[in-house]
């Protein structure tokens, strides 16, 4: 058995620039690179894999990305065809291995990719995200932490100009699973939810995402990624309950995919320094335990609310009155 480390990047669309959409899936997140690092059954690192891809729907590099990445629109024109970079993927990885990625999205943007160039996706393997193992394992708090951060913290050295290149972070990556008990922590997860045991149901965390910078309240509303979220298993858009406001910095979202349920999303507002907002989403499954907790916790933000003191109630509407 082989642990192969994946990383991606990708290129997404400008402010008002069409996608494509085909086979019922729209290119927001078109892959453009491809780093992988295999490691043998003890996780030491026996080969290396990196291929930049040729894309046909954003064909531009967004200037946030190229600058994130270093990846140019020239080098976009010599990369492969997605389909054949995905074959040499699967002849790099071999027959039994299983994936290790750093964060949630990119099994879920490489199904996408798959689905939309009409390509299998049922090769894909079991995957565990390395960023829980690393939480879990270093006795810090259960939250996303950015690889940097984990390096940092292991006292790796890095050169932090090359991250966000798909082979230097899967490299990097492979030097933080030197440090952990890599067998230990994937026999933790395998409880948690994938798609291969998605039908396994517990209150875990599925997947957390942030949005930072937005200017405004409104904007978080218009927002589809933070309000009406896709189905956390299979990528696809859901039916959606109206959001409901627990308090002024919560809201939560339900939602019901054909496929694989009901799912709770949870939106936590906090407002930073630079008056802009930021926020927090967490997609839980939504079975009659995670429900009950919910309604609970609603309950209880709602007694806070009504429990404030009345000065504090008072200056609060006059605020409301000033910014209207």
């Amino acid at each position: 058995m082989k642990y192969i480390v994946l990383d991606m990047e990708w290129n997404q669309p400008a402010y008002g620039e069409a996608v494509l959409c085909k086979n019922g899936v729209c290119m927001k997140n078109e892959i453009i690179q491809i780093g992988a690092v295999k490691l043998d059954e003890n996780g030491k690192t026996v080969d290396t894999f990196e291929r930049i891809i040729k894309p046909v729907s954003l064909t531009s590099m967004n200037k946030v990305i190229k600058q994130l990445t270093g990846i140019t629109d020239e080098m976009l024109d010599k990369g492969e065809a997605f389909g054949s970079v995905i074959e040499s993927f699967k002849e790099f990885c071999t027959e039994q291995f299983v994936l290790l990625i750093w964060g949630c999205d990119d099994v879920r943007i490489l199904r996408n990719n798959l689905k939309f160039f009409g390509l299998d996706e049922k090769w894909i393997p079991k995957y565990y995200n390395l960023q829980m193992i690393f939480s879990m394992q270093t006795g810090l708090e259960k939250r996303q932490y950015a690889l940097s951060f984990a390096l940092e913290h292991l006292a790796i050295s890095a050169d932090e100009s090359r991250l966000h290149d798909a082979l230097y972070d899967a490299m990097c990556s492979a030097l933080v699973c030197e440090k952990l008990d890599l067998k230990n922590g994937i026999e933790n997860l395998k409880h948690m939810p994938t798609s291969e045991n998605k039908g396994e149901k517990g209150s875990a965390v599925l997947l957390k995402r942030k949005f930072r910078h937005i200017k405004t309240r409104e904007d978080i509303w218009a927002n589809g990624y933070i309000i009406r979220p896709v189905c956390p298993f299979c990528g696809e858009k859901m039916k959606h309950e109206k959001p409901k406001r627990i308090n002024n910095n919560r809201i939560h979202v339900e939602g019901h995919c054909e496929k694989d349920g009901d799912f709770m999303a949870v939106v936590k507002i906090s407002e930073t320094p630079q008056k802009t907002f930021s926020v927090s989403q967490q997609m839980y499954i939504l079975d009659e335990k995670t429900r009950e907790y919910f309604e609970r916790s609603k309950k209880k933000s709602q007694r806070k609310h009504h429990t404030r003191p009345k000065k504090r109630a008072l200056s609060a509407r006059k605020a409301v009155v000033v910014n209207e």
